[in-house]
């Protein structure tokens, strides 16, 4: 678990990082990253009303739900090496103009950086960038998914591929994150 800074960027080509002040005049819609405890200060200033009390703590599974002013939803991402274990546990917030990420741990600003160098040249808005994060989380799906049907063939052999497998994918990642 990395230590998690706050992270702002335009939707425009390169994705820029910039402050607060600067998105919020800014004409481009934006994608801000913040913690659970930064998250109320970053509502207000923002002037996000977000209709639901929420700790990340308690994220058990995925949701989506309409409010008043916004899409508020929560996202509970299994850890690729411990399935069955703790998960990563993200809320979010989408308006008219932001696309919110509230996470107390580097996992999604892993994601944002990697969708930055990948995505970089491409102009979007936040319902692209949402599908880029989206086919970020489940881009190991299939290594995973091929992993366990080798491990549950049955033979040793296929479990130490299996194994082999997923560590190989862990420590060199092909655009995964």
């Amino acid at each position: 678990m990395g230590k998690r800074e706050r992270l702002i960027c335009l939707l425009e080509e390169q994705l820029p990082e910039v402050d607060l002040e600067t998105a919020k005049r800014a004409v481009s819609q934006a994608v801000f990253l913040t913690t659970e405890r930064e998250s109320c200060d970053l509502f207000k200033a923002l002037s996000v009303h977000v209709e639901v009390e929420y700790s990340l703590s308690e994220i058990c599974f995925c949701k989506a739900e309409s409010q008043q002013d916004c899409l508020y939803g929560t996202l509970a991402v299994p850890r690729i090496l411990d399935v069955l274990g703790k998960r990563h546990q993200i809320a979010y917030v989408v308006t008219e103009r932001y696309l919110i990420f509230i996470d107390n741990t580097d996992f999604t600003g892993r994601m944002i950086r990697q969708i930055r160098v990948k995505r970089a040249q491409q102009r979007m808005r936040r319902e692209r960038f949402l599908y880029y994060f989206m086919l970020e989380l489940m881009a190991k799906d299939s290594v995973l998914l091929q992993s366990f049907i080798l491990y549950l063939a049955g033979s040793s052999h296929r479990r130490e591929s299996a194994t082999i497998c997923l560590y190989n994918h862990q420590n060199h990642p092909a655009g995964g994150s």
